[in-house]
């Protein structure tokens, strides 16, 4: 178990402004988060509190290692529903305004970052 402050869950809205200068506002309430009471390998209880991510005191992300197995997950995070409403939110942003959000620099680094990794197998 971890002990922690009391969290003010109140409706937060995280925005982000892409740099053609249009407004994304991300907002998440209490029912949008979940929390995980155990290890989802071993099922133990008692885990380490690794990071913690807050906005306005609403705390939407913590990240946990498990103390018997030490396996690293998230026991509070936003639900799968307010990751698809979002990222279709996102989606239809970037099509509606024809966004390339494909960032070249990027994907240049990720290519070569596999082929690196390929290398070394």
């Amino acid at each position: 178990m971890v002990h922690g402050e009391k969290n003010d869950f109140k409706r937060v809205g995280i925005k982000l402004i892409l740099k053609i200068g249009i407004d994304m506002n991300y907002t998440i309430v209490k029912d949008d988060i979940e929390s995980i009471d155990s290890c989802p390998i071993c099922e133990c209880s008692e885990v380490i509190l690794v990071a913690r991510a807050k906005v306005l005191n609403v705390e939407y992300f913590r990240t946990c290692c498990c103390e018997n197995c030490g396996f690293v997950f998230r026991d509070r995070r936003p639900k799968l529903d307010w990751f698809m409403r979002n990222w279709n939110l996102r989606d239809e942003t970037q099509v509606n305004n024809k966004i390339n959000f494909i960032n070249e620099k990027i994907e240049d680094d990720r290519v070569q970052r596999y082929l690196e990794t390929a290398r070394f197998f």
